[in-house]
Parts: structure tokens; sequence; C-alpha cells
């Protein structure tokens, strides 16, 4: 994993948690490794307003389309992993950042039974861009949902077309930015209709 901090301390962007140092340190119970970061908040695991809901889908989607750009695959998008820094949504955590392809290692088979915002196709150790669509389905939906409120579209409709079974009709990230656009364009629209501007 020290190799993973490593690599972050080059990623650019602004809704990726900048890791300013990473190491490890022998301690008498073996080897710890650790990692230096900017400060960031407490994690998003709470419940988001609609407005707020918004600029996390936005943000997230472009730190995961920077990522898949490179070849890499988050793998362990959650609530837990992504954390607000000052008005920005950043991810947080890179230690089971994946190269896209096939990987029946021990380690990442055991994500899909304890992340539970893994696809269903992390048990067979399938790594492509669409494990992360489902996760971001998934974390909208943890972050959105409330007993007394369901959710609600665009993210309603996000989530189900993230949530396919089948990763190769999930839709792509670019795809997914498009419908939030589309769908909260409509939305305002209508409501400034019904204001009477």
């Amino acid at each position: 994993r020290i190799n993973r901090f490593l690599e972050a301390k080059y990623f650019e962007h602004p809704n990726l948690l900048r890791y300013l140092e990473a190491g490890t340190i022998q301690r008498d119970e073996g080897t710890v490794t650790y990692a230096v970061t900017e400060d960031a908040d407490a994690c998003a695991s709470r419940s988001l307003a609609r407005s707020d809901a918004v600029s996390f889908a936005r943000e997230i989607l472009s730190a995961l389309e920077y990522l898949h750009r490179r070849d890499l695959v988050y793998c362990v998008l959650s609530p837990s992993t992504v954390v607000p820094v000052g008005t920005e949504w950043k991810l947080s955590d890179f230690s089971e950042l994946r190269v896209a392809g096939a990987d029946t290692s021990e380690e990442t088979l055991l994500l899909g039974l304890t992340t539970d915002t893994s696809p269903p196709e992390a048990a067979e150790g399938l790594i492509t861009p669409a494990w992360d669509v489902w996760s971001f389905g998934q974390t909208l939906r943890k972050v959105l949902t409330t007993p007394r409120a369901p959710l609600e579209d665009p993210f309603r409709a996000i989530l189900l077309a993230c949530v396919h079974v089948n990763p190769s009709l999930r839709p792509t990230l670019s795809q997914l930015s498009a419908l939030l656009e589309e769908r909260t364009s409509d939305q305002e629209a209508d409501m400034s209709t019904a204001a009477g501007v």
C-alpha cells in the first residue's frame, strides 16, 4: 500500500485529497505504513441537503474521471472515503487503488466482502471503471436517503443507472455527469416556472 500512497502524491486534482508524504515505521508489532495528507473535515457519512448533494455528485464524478483517464479504479468509494475540505468534496483513501483489469489476489477479492458499496463483479476480481460507477450510485444512496425522505430525481435516476448487475451496461462517468446536469437543469426550470419567473 505504500506504493499507492506514494503514487497519490503526484495526483493533481481539486477533488482528490493531497498526500504530502508517505512511508513506513518499524514497530515491535511489525511495519506500520503512514501517510500525511492535507487537513480534512469529518467524513461525508451525514445526510446532505439537495443543493449540497449536487456539488457532491459533480465533484466526485470529476475526481473519478481523473483516475479513470489514468487507467486507475478507486475501488473503495463510500461515504467514509469522501471528505469535505473547505467547500470541496474529495476522495481521500487511495489504499485500495487498482489498475483496471483482472485481479484475483486475496486482497482484491476481500474488497467485495468488506466494502458494502462494492459491485457484484468484485467477487470475481474484475476491476473496471464500472466498479466505481456502481459504488458511486451506492454512495449517493447512503448520503441522500433518510427514513423520512426517499431518494429523489436526479439522484434516483442516477442510482438506478449505476446498479445494473451487468457492468458493461452501466453508464460511463461522462454519461452520469450529463444525466445529472440534464435532470438538475430540468428541475430548476420547473421550479422557476412554478415560481412565475
